[in-house]
């Protein structure tokens, strides 16, 4: 398909660790792997508008975190924004 830079979103289940994910970077012009759900071993944990700078040009396979933290990060910026927030405490189940 002359596929380059090929970004991977893998929301399967199936795999949630590198050894796994690792898998899709063998595909033909497949360059990074975002995993839509909490990953395990030492895969960053990657949400847009909150951390993205701490991603790397060599962080070839990342998790955007969970679904229930995605849906918040960007409320809990417009009240930081607005109002500021000096601690906070979000937990997931």
């Amino acid at each position: 398909y002359d596929i380059d830079e090929a970004l991977i979103i893998d929301n399967t289940g199936k795999w949630r660790d590198e050894e796994g994910l690792g898998l899709h970077l063998k595909a033909n012009g497949a360059s990074r792997v975002i995993l839509t759900a909490p990953g395990k071993g030492n895969l960053k944990n990657i949400v847009y508008g909150i951390n993205d700078d701490e991603m790397e040009p060599d962080d070839k396979i990342v998790t955007a975190a969970s679904c229930t933290t995605n849906a918040i990060a960007p409320v809990l910026k417009v009240v930081n924004d607005r109002l500021g927030i000096e601690h906070g405490h979000i937990e997931t189940v």
